[in-house]
C-alpha cells in the first residue's frame, strides 16, 4: 500500500509574506503583551486581530495563530496563517518571544511560546545549537509553574512529535485533552500522534471527537480520511475529503488524500483529476508533494 504521511510538524507556524519586520520589542502594544502574559487568548485575538493587514508584523501573525488555536478558532481564517516560515520569520518570532520573556520571565504562557519560537528558529544556523533542549526546557518550566496549563502540554507535544518522540508526544497530548477536553487543536494533535504510532482506530476516534467540537474542521476531516485510506475504507476516505473541501475549498491537502484514495482503488482517471487539482493549487511548502503527485500522474499515464 502506498502510505500517505500526514504528520503535524511544528515548523508550520510562521507566515511567509515577505514583509519587513518591525522591531520585535514594538511588535505588540502593552495591552496585548499583558494579555499574552496572562494567557488571555480571547483578549489577544481581540487586540492583535485588527493589526493583521497586508504587511503587518509577521511575528504578530504567528502569535495570532497560536491564540486562535488556544481559543478554539480552528477555521479557514486561522489556517491561512499556517504556512512554511522563511528564515526571517523564524528569527523574528524568536525576537518577539525574547522581548516578552524579558518582561514576563515567569509567565507560563510566555515561556511556552518562547519554547515554540526557539524550536522553530533551529533551522537558522545561528540558532540551531541546543534548540531542542532549550525549547523543551522552557515549555517544561511553563508546566512546572502551571500544571493545569493544557496548551503548554500541546506545544511540548508538538516539539516531541516533530522530533519523532511519539510516545512523549502522545502523553502530552493526552494530558492536554484531559485538562481541556474541548480544546480542538489538542484533540486533533492527539489523533495525529495515534496515527504516527499506527494506532488507526484511536486516531479516527480523536479526529471524530475534534469534529464533534468543531464541525467542518477541514484538517481533521482530511486526516481522518487519510486514516480511512490506510484501513482500505476507500469510500469513507473520499467522503471525508469531499466534506473537507465543502467546508473549506482552499484546503488543498484534501485533493491529495482523495487522489491517493482513488489511486489505491485503481480508479485511474479520478486519481489523475484529483492530483491535477492538487498540483494547480499547492502552495510552495507542499512542493515535494506536488512533485509526488506529478510522478503518480506519469505512472498512471504509462499504465493506461
Amino acid at each position: 500500500m502506498n502510505k500517505l504521511s500526514l504528520t503535524l510538524t511544528t515548523a508550520l507556524v510562521c507566515l511567509c509574506l515577505g514583509a519587513l519586520l518591525a522591531p520585535a520589542a514594538s511588535a505588540l502594544d502593552k495591552q496585548a503583551r499583558e494579555a499574552v502574559a496572562a494567557a488571555d487568548w480571547d483578549r489577544v485575538v481581540e487586540l492583535v486581530g485588527p493589526t493583521l493587514q497586508p504587511g503587518a508584523d509577521i511575528p504578530a501573525k504567528m502569535l495570532m495563530m497560536q491564540a486562535c488555536r488556544a481559543s478554539n478558532r480552528n477555521n479557514s481564517a486561522e489556517r491561512q496563517l499556517d504556512v512554511e516560515p522563511n528564515p526571517t520569520d523564524r528569527v523574528g518570532w524568536l525576537d518577539l518571544a525574547d522581548s516578552l520573556r524579558a518582561d514576563y520571565p515567569e509567565s507560563p504562557a510566555v515561556l511556552a511560546l518562547w519554547g515554540d519560537a526557539r524550536y522553530r528558529a533551529r533551522k537558522d544556523k545561528e540558532h540551531s545549537e541546543h534548540a531542542v533542549s532549550e525549547s523543551l526546557a522552557s515549555v517544561s518550566r511553563a508546566i512546572e509553574l502551571d500544571k493545569n496549563f493544557a496548551f503548554a502540554y500541546k506545544i511540548r507535544g508538538d516539539i516531541y512529535l516533530a522530533e519523532h518522540r511519539n510516545d512523549h508526544a502522545l502523553a502530552d497530548y493526552q494530558k492536554a485533552t484531559e485538562l481541556a477536553p474541548k480544546v480542538v487543536e489538542a484533540r486533533y494533535c492527539l489523533g495525529i500522534a495515534y496515527e504516527k504510532k499506527e494506532q488507526y482506530e484511536q486516531a479516527i476516534e480523536e479526529y471524530t471527537e475534534a469534529l464533534a467540537l468543531s464541525p467542518g474542521f477541514a484538517k481533521a476531516l482530511t486526516f481522518r480520511g487519510a486514516v480511512y485510506r490506510e484501513l482500505d475504507s476507500i469510500n469513507q476516505a473520499i467522503e471525508d475529503c469531499n466534506a473537507a473541501l465543502e467546508a473549506d475549498p482552499t484546503y488543498v491537502m484534501a485533493h491529495f488524500v482523495k487522489a491517493m484514495a482513488y489511486y489505491q482503488a485503481d480508479m485511474k482517471q479520478m486519481a489523475t483529476n484529483c492530483f491535477k487539482e492538487f498540483i494547480a493549487s499547492a502552495p510552495p511548502k507542499l512542493a515535494r508533494m506536488a512533485r509526488n503527485a506529478q510522478a503518480r500522474i506519469m505512472m498512471i499515464e504509462e499504465s493506461m
